[in-house]
């Protein structure tokens, strides 16, 4: 999606490029993003000069960076000019220091991660209920660290040294034992990153022990055992991602054979030469795509009885609506300098060709593909110096019409409600650009300016009710600057 430049220099993604659908590459899972300078040396819009005030938000946290949300509404923001964390709740309240020091950070549901050095730094974790902040490693490898999905166990890259860590795993209270269950991963390895996934006992670990390798070994790890081990499932994986509970799962291997498996059984074959990858929520159901374009399903109850939707028209999956009952495709993959492809709409539950919404190879994805409430589609056309025209469509077959122009990104909010960022102007190497932010009622066509010149960072947060916007601005007064919410019209 957007590079996040400034002060954090190892962020996870937050938001995957293409919206609703969380586990199509592995590139969505606990994958650090790095400080690239952005779009810096891209041509700026017109400036919309200096705002007047804060807008329509509150201030909820004075910071000079906003970082993210966690899953229970606490808003993340660096403090300081050098780093420093902090968190507060949405609603307002107690500022909470996590770490002064902190130039690096990462959220996982309710838990909030942070490092005080860019490679290998001292590792914080910090949720509500621990209240105080809490040290785990002080030589952990920055960037890698998760959750089981109940917040109980930590997994995290810890006692690294000389490009080598250990996967470490532990209660995140501190009671009881911390293991390292698998050592020797070469962690500076950007060809095969060590990735660790928390499930619903434990965790999958994705990890090389060569600086120089390309696949991976996929293990899991009972972190609820009396002594945890790592159980290897395959030592030659490209990919892979887990259903929400993360006790089902799919891999891609070495040479793009799917393989599908409930953890504790044995692995199937599900299809050879495939590209992208969606794993429904519940685990039910694997739908796929093929690098010769073709998009499949099956349910992982039958993984040999395999469906057909479209023989053709599908190399991409770029987003699933949340209902799970349609995907956006492109029958090319994306360019890997612009991100440009095509786009198209297509039904996961009735066969049928993929509908065509552009083909000429400028479309990109800036946000959810599909409104909370599944009943748009959202893409976005016409892409040029980093923003694009953004389109609404009725599902399953109405006419397409423009939203905004020079539209920078986008978030859904409650039923068919969208916040959007446009006259973006780009930052410099070392501070994001800054863009106006509205909401917009798809249904009604009308929209609602929240604030001009808002910092324009890797993600337009909501609330866990979708019902506020959080936002970051660095323009006006010094008293000013921080992260806000406001109420979505």
């Amino acid at each position: 999606m957007r590079t996040l430049i400034g002060l954090t220099l190892a962020l996870f993604a937050v938001q995957g490029c293409g919206g609703s659908n969380k586990n199509t590459t592995q590139d969505d899972m606990s994958t650090p993003v790095t400080d690239g300078g952005g779009t810096a040396d891209m041509p700026k819009p017109a400036d919309q000069g200096t705002p007047a005030d804060v807008g329509k938000g509150t201030l909820v946290l004075p910071a000079k960076q906003f970082v993210a949300v966690t899953s229970d509404d606490y808003v993340v923001g660096f403090t300081g000019n050098a780093g420093g964390l902090s968190v507060a709740p949405i609603a307002g309240g107690t500022v909470t220091v996590i770490d002064a020091a902190s130039v690096s950070a990462g959220i996982t549901g309710k838990t909030v991660f942070s490092w005080d050095a860019a490679i290998v730094g001292k590792l914080t974790a910090w949720t509500a209920s621990l209240g105080t902040p809490r040290v785990l490693n002080t030589t952990s490898a920055t960037g890698t660290a998760t959750t089981t999905t109940d917040g109980s166990y930590v997994g995290y890259a810890g006692n690294a040294s000389n490009g080598i860590t250990e996967v470490v795993v532990g209660k995140l209270d501190g009671t009881g034992t911390k293991t390292s269950v698998i050592t020797g991963v070469a962690f500076k390895n950007t060809a095969c990153p060590l990735t660790i996934v928390g499930g619903s006992t434990g965790f999958l670990v994705s990890y090389c022990t060569s600086a120089t390798a390309t696949v991976a070994t996929l293990a899991h790890v009972d972190a609820t055992a009396a002594t945890p081990t790592a159980t290897t499932i395959d030592a030659a994986v490209s990919g892979f991602s887990t259903d929400l509970a993360g006790d089902k799962l799919w891999y891609l291997d070495a040479t793009n054979n799917l393989f599908y498996a409930a953890l504790g059984s044995a692995a199937t074959q599900v299809d050879t030469n495939v590209s992208r990858v969606y794993l429904s929520v519940d685990g039910a159901k694997l739908v796929w795509t093929t690098k010769a374009g073709a998009l499949k399903s099956a349910a992982t109850s039958a993984v040999a009885t395999v469906t057909t939707l479209s023989a053709t028209g599908a190399v991409e999956i770029a987003g699933v609506s949340p209902n799970e009952a349609y995907a956006m495709v492109s029958d090319v993959a994306a360019d890997t300098t612009t991100g440009h492809s095509n786009c198209a709409l297509a039904s996961l539950t009735t066969a049928g060709a993929p509908a065509v919404l552009v083909m000429d190879n400028t479309s990109v994805f800036y946000g959810p593909s599909f409104t909370e409430d599944s009943s748009m589609a959202l893409f976005y056309d016409a892409d040029a110096n980093s923003v694009a025209t953004l389109h609404k469509r009725a599902l399953p077959t109405g006419t397409a019409s423009v939203v905004a122009t020079g539209v920078w990104n986008h978030n859904t909010a409650a039923g068919t409600k969208i916040v959007y960022m446009d006259n973006y102007v780009a930052g410099s190497k070392t501070t994001n650009g800054k863009a106006d932010l509205s909401s917009y009622d798809l249904t009604s066509g009308s929209a609602t300016l929240i604030v001009k010149g808002a910092q324009a960072g890797n993600t337009i947060a909501t609330s866990k009710d979708r019902t506020k916007v959080i936002y970051d601005f660095q323009q006006g007064t010094t008293a000013q600057h921080g992260v806000y919410a406001a109420s979505i019209q």
